[in-house]
């Protein structure tokens, strides 16, 4: 959200849950509110695999959980 602040398309940038930064870390893997977060956390679990950023993005696994878990529009 902080770059479609940016560019105009969010008023501040913040999460809508939890006021914090909506960074991408935030929105994968930090927000406890998220659809997305929790079902990537849930695959990460299941894989042990640890939920750091590096990781949820680099393993091709993940990609379908994030996009499968979206309730937003692109």
């Amino acid at each position: 959200m902080l770059f479609l602040r940016q560019i105009g398309k969010h008023q501040d940038g913040l999460c809508n849950h939890c006021n914090e930064p909506e960074t991408i870390s935030h929105f994968l893997s930090e927000c406890s509110h998220s659809v997305t977060c929790l079902a990537v956390l849930a695959a990460c679990k299941r894989l042990n695999l640890a939920p750091t950023l590096d990781i949820i993005l680099s393993d091709g696994r993940r990609h379908n959980t994030i996009i499968s878990s979206l309730d937003r529009k692109l």
